[in-house]
């Protein structure tokens, strides 16, 4: 079981700094390996980091040394094989604790066997233990991001058990630039209509070999419908403001050929990543919209701001706990000077601003003050969209938040398209 200790390692890099991101350490690291290691890698690697505060919680009903106390290694041992034990069938308990000591250092082998074996021993007690204890614990999860999701739902249960599941991610057909026959690779994919994107569980070798090729992107069900709407209202010039990777204005694109688009990003390392699913009709770009180097001639601007990424914890479970009210400030605040620029500086008819997040003072909030501050704008009614392309949502005063949906499998967006009267 090599990938165990990988997983270790893995696990050691990322908890060496919290501002470390989990899926460049694991796409750095799984080069190396086969699709079939490198799948139960990646199960350990996140499974360990959703669960953490679980994890954590088990080894302090297990342990008489307190966590802190606890060498670091050790630690993420005990993390694997608890995580192994209480929420992976694939290998025996006995197995696991086998490997787990045998990965071990000589003077902590006899305290994890103990803990290992005693979790085995009291496992109904401790699951009990933890359907009774607080939803930050239970769902590893911060208290800002609770808080958040009460805003939203009365019955916040449905909302955590989605954000805690594994991603489903979508592909996409690049119809402009096609360069490989896909229905091989589509054909045993589930369709979503009317989106008119396929389903897929994780992408595999051949799917990325595609994806290299141009021929297929993939964007999640909330992505693409920001760019079906920015699709329906531009009429000629569109500039996606934080365009990178690139994937919605390759949507754009597709949805309506007549359009201009211009992709831009404040990054030229990120904008660079564009070139992987280029379409030749769009024209990449690289600046401050802050010190806008663009002429007057959009007639709508998608801003798909900088964001706590909060609604994309399903793909991203290093953020549940990382995510405090610094970040949120932080965010907020980038947000607020970029709408505020473009409001003031562009005479675009329509605006579209979204971010993948649930969060108030990240949505909702930066919308109020740019339509007080600048009293310029008006919002656009978008239900009949919404309707149409079956997504679950609750209406704000001046957007629209994107729901917990297991059909769809959307991240969760929020929404605000203003109407821009100059």
């Amino acid at each position: 079981m090599t990938y165990l200790k990988i997983s270790q390692s893995i696990l050691s890099q990322y908890y060496t700094d919290i501002n470390n991101n989990l899926k460049l350490i694991l796409k750095h690291k799984l080069l190396q390996y086969k699709s079939e290691e490198s799948s139960k890698i990646t199960n350990i690697v996140y499974g360990v980091v959703r669960k953490e505060r679980i994890i954590d919680f088990l080894i302090t009903r297990l342990s008489k040394i307190k966590i802190n106390k606890i060498e670091t290694d050790t630690m993420l041992l005990l993390r694997i094989g608890l995580f192994l034990i209480y929420y992976s069938d694939s290998i025996p308990d006995y197995a696991i604790i086998n490997e787990i000591v045998r990965l071990s250092k000589h003077s902590s082998k006899s305290f994890i066997n103990a803990i290992l074996r005693n979790s085995i021993r009291q496992k109904d007690i401790l699951s009990d233990d933890i359907k009774n204890s607080k939803y930050s614990i239970k769902y590893s999860i911060s208290q800002e991001l609770i808080d958040n999701i009460k805003l939203l739902s009365n019955d916040i249960v449905p909302f955590l058990d989605y954000l805690n599941k594994e991603p489903i991610f979508h592909l996409l057909e690049n119809k402009t630039n096609m360069k490989l026959n896909n229905q091989d690779i589509l054909k045993p994919l589930n369709l979503i209509s009317p989106l008119n994107t396929y389903e897929l569980l994780k992408p595999d070798k051949l799917i990325k070999s595609h994806l290299k090729n141009s021929s297929l992107y993939i964007q999640n069900t909330g992505s693409q419908l920001i760019s079906i709407i920015t699709s329906i209202f531009a009429r000629k010039n569109v500039l996606d403001y934080c365009a990178a990777p690139g994937t919605k204005s390759i949507t754009i694109k597709n949805s309506s050929k007549n359009l201009n688009v211009i992709a831009n990003d404040i990054s030229f390392k990120r904008i660079n990543l564009f070139n992987k699913n280029a379409n030749p009709n769009i024209q990449l770009t690289t600046s401050d919209i802050l010190k806008p180097a663009f002429k007057d001639v959009f007639d709508f601007i998608l801003i798909d701001a900088p964001c706590s990424s909060a609604g994309t914890l399903r793909k991203n479970p290093d953020l549940k706990t990382k995510i405090n009210q610094s970040i949120i400030d932080k965010n907020a605040n980038i947000q607020k000077n970029i709408l505020e620029s473009i409001l003031n500086k562009f005479s675009s008819k329509y605006i579209l601003y979204s971010v993948c997040s649930f969060i108030k003072s990240e949505t909702e909030d930066i919308i109020e003050n740019a339509i007080k501050e600048t009293k310029k704008s008006k919002t656009i009614d978008l239900t009949d969209i919404l309707d149409k392309y079956n997504f679950k949502y609750k209406k704000s005063k001046y957007g629209y938040y994107l729901l917990p949906d297991h059909k769809i499998n959307n991240d969760l967006f929020y929404i605000s398209l203003l109407s821009n009267f100059k």
